[in-house]
């Protein structure tokens, strides 16, 4: 799986630090992304909808 988490720029990204405006934990989240993996951090949220 690719994402920005795999990015080795993505510190230094003009598109994330747009994204941080809507978004402010989203350094925070890639790098746990990065060093946990896509599926045990998303694990860790649960549902976020009821549908």
């Amino acid at each position: 799986m690719y994402g920005c988490w795999a990015c080795p720029d993505f510190e230094r990204c003009a598109q994330i630090a747009d994204m941080q405006q809507l978004h402010p934990d989203i350094l925070h989240n890639l790098r746990t992304i990065r060093c946990v993996g896509i599926d045990r951090w998303a694990g860790q949220w649960g549902k976020h909808y009821r549908f």
